[in-house]
């Protein structure tokens, strides 16, 4: 009875060991693919990312300059992240870069920040999940609803980050809220909003200057007409250049009592 005892023991010890080395070395691929990447705080140097997860046992980032394509990483290859673009491992030559690498958590929803990027230039971005150690990945490599997505960063010089909030639309004005946080190391002459009935409001419209200077600035736009969509984008007045921020549009509120 007791040799039988230890023998048991021995064997699902073992067994047990075996198991785990099992399905360390031989994972399976994952059959649900990461989606609905979405884009957040577009900036002239950097985007900021989201997405929800598949379900592989990791996550893998690639980002690729323009708006075609998808990332085909090889299985068994580890590719080591970087957020800043162009310094992370290239899927051979195919100017796709690893930003993000991480394992999967109990949450179902991930971000990160993509720094390194040219002004009003095309980046593509795509996630994948795996399965499998360094040297053992096993990648999906299929797509997904929005996955892969391509974003334009906006235009402007490289360190300059801004952070807007537009709020409390009415039928003749509406409030907004600029936070100047990086100049990009330029010096500004000027800066602010400009606006109109029509796409591509510019300079010659009609303009709200809040200054020169990093900061927050909020400011309220008045005399609009009810009942209307109106274009607005930021404006930089460098020394040598102009520089407007990408498009965004408000709608009035259609009676004059709101």
């Amino acid at each position: 009875m007791k040799k039988t005892f230890i023998f048991l023991s021995a064997f699902i010890i073992i067994n047990c060991t075996y198991a785990n080395t099992f399905i360390d070395i031989y994972a399976d691929y994952p059959t649900v693919q990461a989606n609905n990447i979405i884009f957040y705080f577009v900036q002239p140097g950097q985007i900021s990312i989201g997405w929800t997860k598949g379900n592989g046992s990791s996550k893998i980032v690639f980002v690729s300059q323009g708006d075609t394509g998808i990332a085909r990483p090889i299985d068994g290859t580890t590719y080591f992240a970087d957020h800043q673009f162009g310094n992370g491992s290239q899927i051979g030559a195919s100017g796709w870069y690893c930003i993000h690498k991480s394992p999967n958590s109990i949450s179902s929803y991930y971000r990160d920040t993509i720094t390194g990027l040219k002004p009003n230039t095309i980046y593509r971005v795509m996630v994948l999940e795996y399965n499998g150690g360094e040297g053992e990945e096993k990648y999906l490599r299929s797509t997904a609803q929005d996955n892969p997505m391509s974003q334009s960063t906006q235009p402007g010089i490289a360190g300059f980050i801004e952070d807007r909030y537009l709020d409390n639309v009415r039928s003749s004005c509406f409030s907004y809220i600029r936070n100047i946080i990086s100049d990009g190391g330029k010096p500004i002459i000027s800066h602010g909003l400009c606006w109109a009935a029509h796409h591509e409001p510019a300079l010659a419209d009609n303009i709200h200057i809040n200054g020169t200077d990093v900061g927050a600035f909020k400011s309220c736009i008045g005399y609009l007409e009810p009942n209307t969509t109106y274009y607005v984008r930021s404006f930089l007045i460098y020394p040598d250049d102009t520089v407007y921020g990408n498009e965004f549009s408000i709608h009035t509120k259609a009676s004059k009592l709101l």
